[in-house]
């Protein structure tokens, strides 16, 4: 089976002036990609300007402060689920049989970390040949109350219990670069990472990150993830490339090695 992250960054127009903005001709396009791979497959896609911008302005990764941070979660709950409810309806154009599976019915975090993982809504839907597809949110904290679980977290936990042939995670840049390459000119792509490479790329390049973490956070979870997956792949959202990644093709990009 596969398992494919769409980033929150190929779905919408991210940044405080776009909140809310969908990308609907690339959902519409990856959703035809994914239609193509014939056997069990599992979305995870990011929040991208539906649930960043928000969660930043009101510090929900940190948890609860105070009353005024209710009626943001509420809205970054309300907001993640209508980009979600976009990449369902897509897919089922598509002839894609997928449900969605809020990361809150699946996932607890204890202090900012992941505590339980809830398996069964995932395998049970894919036992009855369906597409399953969770999404980051806000979730329950034991400690804080609430916090964030992004796409990369869920990642990480279904790579762990469906053990799949193929992860792939799409983002707006071809793989995993030594440095930014939107800011640092002679930027190489490198194309295999594994733990022993972190020392060689330049982080603070890539700034302090954002809701979800920093870059060097998301590429440690995209390390674990590799750790119980066959094959661990990082593309760009360019047209073709998906499909051309489900198929066995050769695709630019970065294989991540545990």
């Amino acid at each position: 089976m596969a398992l494919v992250k769409l980033g929150g960054s190929v779905l919408t127009v991210k940044g405080a002036a776009h909140y809310r903005e969908p990308r609907r001709r690339e959902i519409a396009r990856f959703a035809r990609e994914l239609a193509t791979y014939p056997h069990g497959l599992a979305v995870i896609h990011g929040a991208g300007s539906y649930g960043h911008t928000l969660a930043a302005e009101h510090c929900l990764r940190d948890g609860y402060v105070n009353d005024d941070q209710l009626l943001a979660a509420a809205r970054v709950h309300r907001d993640v689920r209508a980009l979600n409810g976009l990449v369902i309806e897509a897919l089922i154009l598509a002839g894609v049989p997928a449900v969605s599976v809020a990361a809150s019915d699946i996932l607890r975090f204890k202090d900012g970390a992941p505590d339980h993982f809830h398996a069964n809504p995932i395998t049970e839907s894919l036992a009855l040949g369906l597409v399953p597809v969770t999404f980051g949110d806000v979730v329950r904290d034991a400690r804080r109350g609430f916090t964030i679980a992004s796409g990369d977290d869920l990642f990480v936990h279904l790579a762990e219990a469906l053990r799949p042939g193929l992860s792939i995670a799409v983002t707006a840049t071809d793989g995993v670069y030594t440095a930014n390459p939107k800011k640092v000119k002679g930027a190489e792509r490198i194309s295999r990472v594994d733990a022993t490479m972190l020392a060689k790329i330049d982080f603070k390049s890539f700034g302090g990150g954002d809701v979800t973490g920093t870059m060097r956070e998301k590429l440690r979870k995209m390390l674990a993830v590799a750790k119980h997956s066959k094959r661990t792949l990082i593309i760009g959202g360019r047209p073709g490339r998906l499909a051309a990644a489900l198929a066995g093709k050769p695709v630019p990009g970065t294989e991540v090695g545990a």
